[in-house]
This record gives C-alpha cells, sequence and structure tokens, in this order.
C-alpha cells in the first residue's frame, strides 16, 4: 500500500484526529493533500470544523470561565 493509497482512504480521519490535537498544522498539510487531488475538499474542511468545534471551542470556554472565576 502507498503513501498516496494511505492518504486516500484514512485522510478524513487523520484530519479529524489531528485537528483535535493540532488543528493548524494538520489542516495545511490536509490542503496539500486537496491540492494534490489526495482528499476532495468540502471534506477536509469539514473535518477541521468538527475538529474545531469539538477542541477547540470548548478549550476557549474552559480558558474564559477560569478567567472570570479569578482562576
Amino acid at each position: 500500500m502507498s503513501f498516496a493509497e494511505l492518504v486516500q482512504d484514512y485522510g478524513y480521519y487523520a484530519v479529524l484526529l489531528g485537528t483535535l490535537l493540532e488543528g493548524e498544522t494538520i489542516l495545511v498539510m490536509a490542503g496539500f493533500a486537496a491540492h494534490g487531488g489526495y482528499l476532495h475538499d468540502l471534506a477536509y474542511i469539514t473535518g477541521k470544523a468538527y475538529g474545531f468545534f469539538g477542541w477547540d471551542v470548548p478549550e476557549l470556554n474552559m480558558g474564559t470561565s477560569a478567567l472570570a472565576a479569578g482562576r
């Protein structure tokens, strides 16, 4: 199995999991994969959106609530 086949088969899962951990780097790599024709544009943008709302927004809310509580 070549790297291109791995990206085509598991790229969307990698985008979703990667955005939960380190979003910007994974999004840039997914953009290159989409430009190369390995991923569909809308699918990787959707994966990034789910990753953003799954982790970044709750993380932001935790930080702002801690500031409001005076911690």
